[in-house]
């Protein structure tokens, strides 16, 4: 024997329905973006281990600007300019992703980096060089984080 359920009853519960999964929908969506957004501790750690790796690069400048200078394969433009372009871009993308870095401080640690580049053009002594790449390395530790 059919049932007869009425028009209203039906409406209903499509709507009963469609609200029950919106709100599975909204409880599952939270709990998946919570799970997949990286903590604060996270971001910082990430951030650190990020300004030891490069502040390391900027320090190994030093070999190619040697060896540049040296009249090896190396030209200043091929062994410091080009890695230092990439590590400046690395720079400035990691600070934009760390909000407790502060503007002053990011602008410090690019003037940093401008000034290594400047000295490699002035082509001064390698001495000279490694203590800018070296206080431009102290500088990327101590502002990113590094432990």
């Amino acid at each position: 024997m059919a049932h007869f359920v009425s028009a209203g009853e039906r409406r209903r519960k499509l709507v009963l329905s469609c609200l029950v999964c919106a709100v599975a929908a909204l409880v599952i969506g939270v709990l998946v973006g919570r799970a997949s957004v990286p903590t604060l501790a996270q971001r910082a750690t990430s951030v650190s281990t990020l300004g030891s790796e490069l502040a390391t690069r900027v320090n190994a400048l030093t070999i190619e600007y040697e060896q540049a200078l040296s009249g090896g394969n190396d030209t200043v433009a091929k062994g410091v300019d080009e890695p230092l372009t990439g590590i400046e871009t690395e720079l400035s993308t990691a600070m934009k992703g760390a909000p407790w870095i502060t503007a002053a401080r990011a602008t410090e640690v690019l003037v940093a980096t401008a000034n290594v580049r400047s000295a490699a053009a002035a082509k001064v002594s390698a001495p000279e060089f490694a203590t800018v790449t070296s206080s431009t390395a102290k500088l990327i530790r101590e502002v990113l984080g590094v432990r």
